[in-house]
């Protein structure tokens, strides 16, 4: 993504001063660079977000279950419908940040110095933006959100063995409540072939609802912690990625193949799952599973267009249309809730008993 600079096809030069080329001017490029981030944000988010809404509470459907009925003689079969659902909410928050400036502090500022500190608003804008999916995803207790328009709403996470049942799994024919959140029962460290192998633990837990691991494997993807890295290698039958700058040898296997989109350092493949270390969005001692090919676990509620708010990281305008800089607003309106609650699944790699979320990622 281009910077200020890039965008007025200009040369980058500390010479070169907001005020020099007008605020007006530097406001618009600053616009159509955030205008790219949010559009790479949305592409880097997808693992986790299957799509933005307006909406603030609705209710998810679920596919139903069962098995077709024998039909026999002239008799038709009975209408069928599909059956099961429950009700999401999600929360809405405001963030924002600021560049402040008198007209003498911006008369100075070079478009390199502006690059800078634009930078650092998109760096503290991912940052909580990866915080709230991440707090999403590894709270397990059901809590209330006091929205300001719209009053108490329930916020529901992954399947947290509720009342709520699902579809039947893979081979069962009776839909049944689930838990999502695990807890492995020893350490990291204890990480190994056979009974202490938490791939195939959290695997199986959303293989189990769509359709088996399939004959070919399917992109199933675990983001764990760089303390979990040298144990997950070390187990029977991993496969490391090739390194693209290291040319390999004729009878030297390597994964031709990685998954689109998914953050983190993917290094290898291991029981029909894609491993990705990603200490900025996983803690210490635990470690997440999605399904790649299916409904993310989470929706991104924005403001709805009729209230004008905008979404996405945007700077709002000022009133001083000749010097719209000089306090530089940046707004990220967003609210990240569990829609697919069998979409993802959660592991506690300690010796605990009952699992709890990571320190930080609470309500």
């Amino acid at each position: 993504m281009s910077g200020v600079a890039g965008i007025l096809n200009i040369a980058d030069s500390d010479y070169v001063t907001v005020n020099s080329l007008g605020q007006a001017v530097v406001y618009d490029a600053v616009n159509e660079i955030l205008r790219q981030w949010n559009e790479d944000l949305v592409a880097a988010s997808s693992v986790f977000v299957e799509r933005t809404t307006e909406d603030f509470k609705f209710k998810h459907y679920l596919p139903g279950g069962g098995e077709m009925q024998v039909l026999g003689g002239q008799a038709p079969a009975a209408a069928v419908k599909r059956y099961g659902s429950y009700d999401v909410a999600l929360q809405l928050r405001d963030y924002g940040d600021e560049i402040a400036g008198s007209r003498r502090d911006l008369a100075y500022m070079s478009i390199t110095a502006l690059d800078a500190q634009l930078k650092n608003i998109q760096m503290r804008a991912l940052a909580t933006l990866r915080r709230r999916i991440m707090t999403a995803i590894f709270e397990d207790t059901q809590y209330t959100f006091d929205d300001p328009v719209h009053g108490n709403l329930t916020i529901e996470h992954l399947a947290n063995g509720d009342t709520v049942v699902y579809p039947p799994v893979w081979g069962a024919t009776a839909e049944a409540v689930d838990d999502h959140y695990l807890e492995a029962g020893y350490v990291v460290a204890a990480i190994a072939t056979g009974a202490t192998n938490p791939v195939i633990l959290l695997r199986d837990e959303i293989a189990e609802h769509y359709g088996g691991l399939g004959s070919f494997g399917r992109d199933f993807v675990m983001f764990h912690n760089t303390d979990s890295t040298p144990y997950l290698a070390a187990i029977t039958g991993y496969a490391a990625t090739a390194d693209p700058r290291v040319h390999l040898g004729d009878n030297t296997a390597f994964l031709a193949t990685l998954p689109e989109n998914v953050p983190g350092r993917v290094h290898g493949y291991l029981d029909g799952c894609w491993l990705s270390e990603w200490p900025a969005g996983i803690p210490a001692t635990y470690a997440v599973m999605v399904l790649l090919g299916i409904p993310a676990p989470l929706y991104m509620r924005i403001h709805p267009a009729r209230v004008g708010l905008g979404s996405g990281l945007n700077l709002v305008k000022r009133d001083d249309s000749n010097y719209p800089m000089d306090r530089s607003s940046f707004e990220f309106r967003f609210g990240v809730g569990v829609v697919n609650r069998l979409a993802a699944a959660v592991i506690e790699i300690t010796e605990d008993q009952t699992y709890a979320p990571p320190t930080g990622y609470t309500e």
